[in-house]
């Protein structure tokens, strides 16, 4: 049960659940024998709840999240969410605080309430006006990205008998990542390694510089200078393409809402995210083909989380590019088909 109004919320757990059963059971008896022995026990059972519900409480005044980090990861796999719990109380320790993060709010029943998180973290202890650091350990979640989040804190402090409970609604910057194919990413990286080498040995024509003394004869563009005094001869300057510092990739994005099934659909995002990583592993910078423009690292990477569900292929994802134009004559290495095959092109 959740009032929202007042930001608190009660759950009785399965063991409250069967002491409360037991205290009206026991207030039964009571009442209808004149017995003292039952009044006694009536009495301590409410009590206990009396107690572990005040209790709770109080540790929910006073516990507040201060402080929540940035996690990129991949999908399907665990990661860990900073957190930063303070206690605003200059007397009360808190004991036995959990946090819950979740994308959307489950609803609230007020016994044995079960609440399916996709991280949670739990702190032992926590002094008066002292902050602590926790990490709220998620065992893995869909592709996405995700401003903001439901967080649950939450404590069962001192009997476990009640789930005293509040929520707050916390900016967030959580990126899960398409997952990466391990195994494809060692064979491109090799790939990607034996291409640079051999573009090393293959030079093209890049641009020309003033001539001088000592330069090679066959450097000189002789047609170019034709006619003109030796003091205004240029020379040719030639680059190998593996000089480059980027590589472009060049995804076929109608390819991709083409798709037929959620798992192809997923998997061409895979392997794009696998060749920037590769293009990362090589120690180039990717960069990354849009429709309209493109995308450097890291950005590279984290649009690809933005990407729309399957269910919403065909809702309009139009990331802001880095830029409009990459220099000319990177290499690229194009994502075409539904065959997900990729191929080095210069």
């Amino acid at each position: 049960m959740y009032l929202k109004n007042v930001n608190r919320g009660i759950s009785f757990t399965k063991a409250g659940t069967y002491t409360t059963g037991l205290v009206l059971i026991l207030g039964f008896l009571a009442t209808s024998s004149g017995s003292n022995a039952f009044f006694i026990a009536l009495g301590f059972g409410l009590s206990l709840l009396v107690i572990s519900g005040l209790l709770s409480e109080r540790s929910m005044k006073y516990s507040r999240i201060s402080g929540v980090g940035n996690v990129t990861a991949d999908a399907g796999s665990p990661f860990s969410l900073p957190l930063q719990i303070t206690n605003d109380s200059k007397t009360w320790f808190l004991f036995g605080v959990e946090t819950l993060g979740l994308v959307t709010l489950p609803p609230f029943r007020l016994f044995n309430a079960k609440i399916v998180a996709q991280m949670e973290s739990r702190l032992l202890a926590l002094g008066p006006g002292e902050t602590k650091q926790v990490q709220a350990h998620g065992t893995g979640m869909r592709r996405g990205y995700f401003e903001s989040l439901y967080l649950v804190q939450r404590t069962l402090f001192p009997f476990g008998l009640i789930s005293k409970f509040k929520v707050v609604k916390a900016r967030a910057s959580l990126s899960i990542l398409p997952k990466l194919d391990v195994a494809y990413l060692e064979s491109l990286v090799r790939e990607l390694s034996q291409v640079i080498a051999g573009s090393l040995r293959e030079e093209e024509f890049h641009s020309h510089r003033n001539y001088l003394a000592g330069d090679a004869p066959h450097s000189i563009d002789w047609k170019k200078n034709a006619g003109k005094a030796q003091a205004d001869w240029v020379v040719k300057v030639n680059r190998s393409s593996g000089e480059s510092s980027a590589i472009l990739v060049r995804p076929d994005w109608v390819s991709l809402n083409a798709s037929t099934s959620e798992v192809e659909y997923e998997q061409f995002l895979s392997k794009v995210r696998t060749v920037l990583e590769a293009v990362i592993r090589v120690g180039k910078k990717p960069i990354l083909q849009l429709p309209v423009g493109y995308l450097v690292a890291p950005e590279c990477l984290w649009v690809l989380a933005q990407a729309p569900a399957y269910a919403d292929r065909g809702r309009n994802w139009d990331p802001v590019p880095s830029s409009k134009n990459v220099p000319p004559g990177i290499p690229a290495v194009e994502v075409a088909g539904k065959s997900h095959q990729f191929r080095v092109a210069s």
